[in-house]
């Protein structure tokens, strides 16, 4: 009798298993074909992933779901290089890029915990081999190693382009490179600003605190992370080392510049950098996120106290940033999300704080960028991401109304911000949808029409729809704004060659 109950039971949980493992499967394959622009209107589009990499001349993408705290499903798309046919998988590594600083963030909070940084104490008390220099700004406020994880510590140096080794390019040194002293190929990192005072991005920042922490523990950051991040996690796809280990070097995916030519990784440090040198791969990222989650339920301590994770994702003076995380969303949905953009590669890390869904992607390609917020909408209308998608409207006239009913009651509504719109219209551009996209630009110049961009924007989308007649008139009306509104327009100034340039070829057809 027992033997006949235990094979009932058996039986039912390998049906659930079979159930759970098909409905899995459409949902990914409802995602696949389920990708959706910015603005969402009843009647599309919507699209493949496969169609947008085509689009946007992608060769190859990863990416991993996350469900129900915990990692639903993954694949890869494409190829790891152009004109390859090595098929990207999900155990292909791609540059993480500035995703490596939120890694970063937990190594020091971690030694914070432990006693060996001090988070609101001046880094120039703990700092051995440099010192940031101090100037008129650092008088009364010092630079703090809270202050570089909210990028609010006032120095500079927003990112780094990297080394092409590959190219015979030269990597210097971590001094070197906050010196911005060859063969850096930056400016040297200084404060130019009251620490505290304001956010300001700043990947020189954490170079300041990668130097900080190997100061104070007399090791390499890419062996902390290891220990303290990667092989607690199971992160075996991953490391901040350069070079990388042999067994990952066999698995990386080449980078793709946006006109298609193909490079290796770029190198930032000698021996790997936090701001922008992690090697992982989505699913390993994945894994990161859900461990967050986690402790912030106070379900996990693997990284991090749950007291240390929820300080992690305070917003910081009223910003949308934390401790080395962004914050994205208000109220009960409320989101994690960390971007990154080397040289060849784009990515990005997005988690519900809560309610334990989230995505993280990655692509081979400066054009990645395009595809993976269409992606991102895709998986979270099909997982049911609240707070996330925008509205959806009945059609481009319904939008067109709703936005001017926004304006009517607050000009300065950021929903109709002249930048917003703008982007708007080119991404209904991209989509091909050209009817949306010159309603939305047209309203842009409707609200904005001392701006000689928006005029520009609106020809070029003429163009696109292959409207000549339209197009020279806004191209027209550009130069026109540019020359009446100089001191409105000194920002597109830059804009007259290229629209002469235009019209030059479209009098020639």
């Amino acid at each position: 009798m027992k033997k006949i109950f235990w094979l009932i039971v058996l039986s039912v949980i390998a049906s659930e298993a079979a159930a759970e493992s098909t409905d899995i499967e459409e949902r990914r394959e409802r995602v696949e074909r389920g990708l959706l622009p910015s603005v969402l209107l009843r009647e599309g589009p919507v699209w493949t992933i496969a169609e947008r990499m085509d689009h946007y001349g992608v060769p190859g993408l990863s990416l991993a779901v996350i469900n129900d705290f915990r990692i639903d499903w993954a694949r890869g798309y494409g190829v790891i290089e152009s004109g390859s046919e090595l098929p990207i998988t999900t155990e292909t590594l791609f540059q993480a890029a500035s995703i490596s600083k939120p890694v970063g963030a937990v190594v020091a909070l971690h030694l914070v915990e432990g006693g060996l940084l001090d988070l609101d104490g001046d880094v120039n008390d703990q700092l051995r081999s440099w010192k940031v220099p101090e100037n008129d700004y650092t008088r009364d406020e010092k630079v703090t190693l809270r202050r570089i994880l909210t990028h609010t510590a006032g120095l500079t140096v927003h990112g780094f382009r990297g080394y092409d080794v590959a190219g015979g390019e030269e990597v210097p040194t971590i001094i070197e490179v906050l010196e911005g002293r060859e063969p850096a190929n930056s400016d040297p990192v200084r404060v130019d600003q009251v620490p505290g005072t304001r956010f300001s991005y700043s990947g020189g920042g954490y170079t300041v605190m990668q130097l900080l922490i190997e100061d104070v523990t007399g090791r390499p950051l890419h062996q902390l992370a290891g220990e303290i991040v990667f092989t607690p996690l199971g992160m075996t796809n991953s490391s901040l080392a350069k070079p990388l280990p042999e067994k990952l070097s066999q698995k990386i995916s080449a980078g793709h510049l946006r006109d298609g030519k193909v490079i290796e990784g770029y190198w930032f440090l000698p021996s790997g950098s936090v701001c922008c040198g992690l090697w992982t791969t989505p699913v390993d990222l994945a894994r990161f996120a859900v461990e967050l989650q986690q402790s912030l339920r106070g379900e996990s301590n693997k990284m991090l106290s749950p007291a240390t994770t929820a300080e992690m994702f305070s917003p910081h003076q009223g910003e949308n940033f934390g401790l080395g995380m962004g914050l994205v969303g208000e109220g009960d949905d409320v989101y994690f999300s960390h971007s990154g953009g080397n040289q060849g590669f784009r990515c990005i890390l997005i988690a519900h704080k809560d309610k334990g869904y989230g995505a993280v992607i990655m692509t081979n390609s400066d054009n990645g960028g395009l595809i993976y917020n269409e992606i991102l909408r895709g998986i979270a209308r099909e997982y049911g991401w609240q707070g996330f998608l925008p509205r959806e409207y009945e059609s481009i006239e319904d939008l067109i109304r709703s936005y001017s009913d926004l304006n009517r009651e607050n000009p300065g509504n950021a929903a109709v911000a002249e930048g917003k719109l703008n982007r708007e219209g080119y991404e209904m551009m991209q989509a091909g949808n050209y009817q949306a996209a010159i309603a939305i630009l047209s309203f842009n110049v409707e609200l904005y029409p001392l701006s000689a961009n928006c005029y520009d924007s609106l020809a070029e989308a003429y163009l696109k729809k292959g409207d000549r007649e339209s197009a020279i008139r806004y191209y027209n009306e550009a130069l026109q704004i540019l020359d009446e509104h100089p001191r409105e327009n000194a920002r597109y100034q830059n804009l007259k060659d290229n629209i002469q340039k235009h019209l030059e070829e479209l009098q020639k057809r």
